[in-house]
């Protein structure tokens, strides 16, 4: 901004305005990605747990 251009209080209004709405728009793609990756370890932790315990009934029925 030069030296000699001066924003009104409506002009400095609007751009806070967009800002927001840039930011908001991020966070919702953030919350969406953080959502989604918490999706997916979830299922792979549940996968993980399943395959652990046929695995370990497996075992056992070899053991007895």
């Amino acid at each position: 901004m030069a030296s000699g251009e001066r924003r009104t209080a409506e002009q400095i209004r609007a751009e806070i305005k967009a800002e927001r709405a840039s930011l908001d728009a991020g966070l919702a793609v953030l919350a969406a990605d953080a959502k989604r990756s918490g999706r997916i370890g979830g299922s792979a932790l549940a996968s993980l747990a399943g395959v652990l315990l046929l695995v370990r009934l497996r075992g056992r029925r070899r053991g007895s």
